[in-house]
């Protein structure tokens, strides 16, 4: 428990971070633009879980451990986490042992495939870096294992009890933003949710690099990120804007424009008719 109160010597949340980290909500999304602090928060996060909770599984995946290791959360774990914190790192099987007992699963979701190694399992804590990189399916399915048989633990001589959940990181761009923006911005619910869906367990939490201090002057990154020259994506990037649809089919829709009523149109006989049907988030 020690390990926990040294936190803040090595990591001092920024106001919009530790809303992240105060938050209630049984599913917390800290979205936005590109330098938000999204992936620092998500680590320390699943460390003060670890920490909190002797005995404890927590979960970190992201689609690819490649893009763990090069630049992604496993390597700013290995950068910018103390030894002392944890007993044992094993790289090659992503796994770090605290000296309680937690353990530390940095994992991966390419594919559906990948999905079967967590059958079973069970995680008090499981971060998604990158969120809109996900198919719903594959969040829906990983619902299953946040869970812990852990019921209580003990914090300044009081006894708390374990909260299992769920939380993201994410830009909002990617094959998986139409069920983010629903979940957590439009608040809709998805697929066949249907009134199982409850609005107050999906926070979101807006950043963008004014929100970070170590960015919000760096006149080299800013330029960097208003030089790109896909408007797409530099809304997504700079603003994190929800209004786009960075990395789905027609990237230009404009609800505005392009859904109309049939009573506003008028069809000539002249003029060809094609009709078309999304079914949404699942075949």
């Amino acid at each position: 428990m020690s390990q926990f109160n040294d936190i803040a010597r090595y990591y001092t949340p920024q106001p919009v971070q530790q809303r992240f980290h105060d938050s209630l909500a049984r599913y917390p999304l800290l979205e936005g633009g590109r330098g938000g602090g999204k992936s620092t928060s998500l680590l320390w996060e699943a460390i003060g879980q670890c920490l909190l909770v002797p005995g404890a599984n927590v979960l970190l995946v992201r689609r690819t451990l490649t893009s763990m290791e090069k630049g992604g959360i496993e390597d700013l774990f290995t950068k910018s986490v103390p030894r002392t914190f944890y007993f044992r790192y094993n790289a090659s099987r992503h796994i770090v042992t605290f000296h309680n007992g937690s353990k530390l699963f940095f994992g991966h979701i390419k594919s559906d495939a990948d999905l079967l190694q967590y059958q079973g399992a069970e995680f008090l804590f499981i971060g998604w870096e990158e969120l809109t990189q996900f198919t719903y399916r594959q969040w829906d399915f990983l619902k299953g294992s946040n869970r812990c048989p852990i019921k209580t633990y003990w914090f300044k001589n009081r006894e708390y009890a374990v909260r299992p959940r769920m939380a993201g990181g994410t830009n909002p761009n990617g094959k998986g933003s139409s069920w983010v923006k629903a979940l957590w911005i439009t608040k809709k619910p998805v697929g066949e949710m249907g009134l199982n869906y409850e609005p107050g367990d999906y926070e979101a939490i807006h950043s963008t690099y004014a929100d970070n201090f170590v960015y919000r002057n760096d006149k080299n990154y800013i330029a960097t990120l208003e030089s790109i020259v896909d408007p797409v994506l530099r809304q997504a990037w700079l603003p994190g804007s929800w209004d786009i649809l960075a990395g789905q089919f027609f990237q230009n829709w404009d609800p505005d424009r392009h859904v109309k009523s049939f009573g506003q149109v008028t069809f000539e006989d002249w003029q060809p008719r094609w009709m078309s049907i999304d079914w949404g988030f699942e075949h």
